[in-house]
């Protein structure tokens, strides 16, 4: 009882001198405010924790649950410790973002092959859920027709450091009528705040077409570190 009391006192400290501050890149958590100290761990953007008032020759603290001494450097926009630091307000995290990144497809149709480029803006509506929508223009030869388009989709994801797993459904929207619905799958690779990685797409055709092919679309995907806001 008594060391649960000590536990529940230090949590009430932490908040009481501590502020939120919204991580806007990847940055290291240190075990001591020096130079030479070791890293433990490193938190993606878009992350809400708590900080203390408490600085040290550019370095700051993290409110804890446990109260053991974690530091960031107070330039750098913060990591933290996954289950040790206090989180957010309410112990809500901060998912809201925007991101952007490009692609290059490939498929076929009619046993032509085509190209697509595409650039997509993702909006986080929670920290596995994204609604994506991607500009994309096709290009092919003989009787390929070029389209331009949106498509529209909602994707889940899952971390699994250093890969993102994808997955979700959508809708293609584009000129010459070519309306239909989609299937998507894929994989992120992240590395220095970039990602590279590949995505595969099954568009729905004969839903919307008689006697239309659906289609099986592979794309690469780029992506810089991509934070809108």
């Amino acid at each position: 009882m008594r060391s649960y009391l000590c536990l529940l006192a230090s949590l009430v400290c932490a908040f009481a001198q501590s502020a939120s501050l919204t991580l806007k890149k990847e940055t290291p958590v240190y075990d001591r405010p020096t130079s030479g100290a070791k890293v433990l761990m490193r938190l993606k953007a878009g992350k809400v924790i708590q900080i203390s008032d408490e600085e040290r020759d550019g370095y700051v603290q993290l409110a804890t649950k446990s109260g053991r001494a974690l530091w960031i450097k107070h330039s750098l926009e913060a990591e933290s410790l996954e289950d040790d630091i206090v989180s957010s307000e309410g112990g809500k995290s901060s998912f809201k973002r925007l991101t952007i990144d490009f692609g290059a497809s490939t498929g076929t149709t009619s046993g032509v092959s085509f190209f697509e480029a595409n650039v997509g803006l993702n909006w986080f509506l929670q920290e596995w859920l994204i609604w994506r929508n991607a500009l994309f223009y096709r290009t092919g030869s003989g009787a390929t027709q070029s389209l331009v388009g949106l498509d529209t989709s909602f994707r889940a994801t899952k971390n699994i450091d250093p890969i993102q797993v994808h997955g979700g459904l959508g809708y293609r929207i584009a000129t010459q009528s070519v309306h239909a619905p989609f299937g998507e799958a894929g994989l992120m690779f992240s590395a220095g705040g970039v990602q590279i990685g590949a995505n595969v797409k099954y568009i729905l055709l004969s839903a919307t077409q008689t006697g239309a092919s659906d289609q099986l679309i592979y794309s690469l995907i780029f992506s810089g570190s991509g934070v809108i806001f």
